[in-house]
């Protein structure tokens, strides 16, 4: 066992260095820089003229444009289809709980408080007490703070921590929803592929944390807003929805990456930059490039928070060593500790997630490599360094769930479902039968 999770770590690495060197072989072209490699790089079996850079084609999206034709954002279908597999979910869960655990019947209050588990209570114990300097609370000092926060205003309405953040968790899906449709339709403008990104999102095995009380959804909602408004070019909204998301979650610090990469590419500093005027075009970078860096103010904010509870910058780091056994290591070595965990562990951990988390990982390696000629280099680069640095805590048991709130995945899924009819219902089918599934795991406990 040990040579095969040997084998899978160095699986895992190669094929991240190899997805890599094409991503680095394909960015010159973005900038219309041909060197000697560039006919070497049509010769992939995978990669094929893009429109990225054709400056004369009709598909050109550098400019700040929307769709040739306008679409509406199907609210009530989406609406509807949440509703569905949601009360799908909470039946089907009822009704074990109900069995496997003898609880009395009755919605309330047990039943459900079978979802309010694991990190759940603690969102709730900050928004209700806010960050604590001594006693067990202040561990909880590693849950980031905007959320919680968000949970604390609403309650002022309802006078129900729970029920707040419930509400959050689901309007903020929708929101993500909306912000995905409009960014499919401005990459593709495909009404049908849009329809299909978000379909596939509603459905993804692991969507049922944008409904509790986590941080998902208004992560995914924020990440999905800051790739399209760096897409019209509006920066500081940009900025600022990134420097929001790095106050949600640890890999909001990422998001500087697409702001950066998409300022580069915008057709002004491009142009500039074909014509070789570095003082314009130094110029113009310059007073945009500080949106590009708020998403790192966002998390030095959330820095800054931890020096004022705690008296130490990264306290949160050592309340995650000593709480909850993570530090930060090459995130093969989670590949190989997910197969070798199999073994050690019991089977509910083992197919709520060990499994998926190791099957996840090289689903979306290759989705992200086949991708890197049919996408914009933005998502295919954040895609490849958001997995890796969800994948590097040592004791990690969310990878799944991070991945869920991986904005591009959805355009790759809708992309690969788009090439065939009976793959889009295989995929459909399979994903509802997924989520149902991994929503009974999380309750009984073996999914993180």
């Amino acid at each position: 066992m040990e040579l095969l999770g040997s084998i899978l770590k160095l699986l895992a690495f190669t094929l991240v260095l190899i997805t890599s060197v094409l991503i680095l072989i394909r960015l010159p072209s973005e900038f219309g820089m041909e060197f000697g490699y560039h006919r070497l790089l049509k010769k992939l079996p995978y990669h094929q003229q893009t429109f990225l850079f054709n400056m004369e084609s009709k598909n050109n999206n550098f400019c700040n444009n929307e769709p040739s034709h306008k679409f509406r954002f199907p609210l009530t279908s989406v609406v509807l289809l949440i509703v569905a597999t949601r009360a799908a979910i909470v039946g089907l869960s009822y009704l074990m709980e109900t069995t496997a655990n003898k609880l009395e019947l009755g919605l309330f209050p047990n039943f459900w408080y079978s979802w309010f588990i694991q990190d759940s209570p603690h969102y709730i114990c900050v928004a209700e007490n806010g960050y604590q300097s001594s006693g067990y609370d202040s561990i909880f000092i590693v849950f980031y703070p905007l959320y919680p926060y968000l949970i604390k205003v609403v309650n002022i309405f309802i006078d129900n921590y729970y029920f707040a953040g419930l509400i959050i968790s689901n309007c903020f899906f929708v929101i993500a929803c909306y912000y995905l449709y409009k960014l499919v339709s401005l990459e593709y403008n495909d009404e049908y592929l849009s329809r299909n990104a978000l379909y596939l999102l509603i459905l993804f095995p692991f969507s049922f944390f944008m409904n509790i009380i986590y941080t998902e959804s208004l992560f995914l909602t924020l990440s999905t807003m800051v790739f399209y408004y760096a897409r019209k070019q509006k920066w500081v909204i940009s900025g600022v929805c990134g420097m929001l998301a790095a106050l949600t979650k640890n890999q909001g610090l990422l998001l500087f990456i697409p702001i950066f990469l998409e300022l580069l590419l915008s057709e002004k500093a491009t142009t500039l930059l074909r014509h070789k005027k570095k003082k314009e075009l130094a110029t113009y970078l310059a007073k945009r490039v500080p949106c590009a860096f708020l998403p790192l103010a966002g998390f030095g904010a959330y820095l800054l928070i931890n020096k004022v509870v705690t008296g130490e910058w990264f306290k949160f780091l050592q309340y995650q060593k000593e709480n909850w056994g993570n530090t930060m290591w090459l995130f093969a070595n989670s590949i190989k500790h997910s197969f070798l965990s199999f073994f050690d562990h019991d089977f509910v951990y083992v197919i709520g997630t060990y499994a998926p988390q190791l099957g996840l990982f090289f689903i979306v390696l290759f989705m992200i490599l086949f991708s890197i000629s049919k996408i914009r280099i933005t998502y295919t680069l954040y895609s490849l360094i958001y997995l890796i640095f969800s994948y590097s805590p040592s004791a990690l048991l969310s990878g799944p769930r991070y991945i869920t709130g991986m904005a591009p995945i959805y355009i790759y899924v809708a992309l690969l479902a788009e090439k065939n009819h009976r793959l889009k219902n295989l995929l459909s089918y399979s994903s509802i039968i997924f989520l149902l599934f991994f929503s009974l795991t999380f309750v009984g406990g073996g999914t993180y």
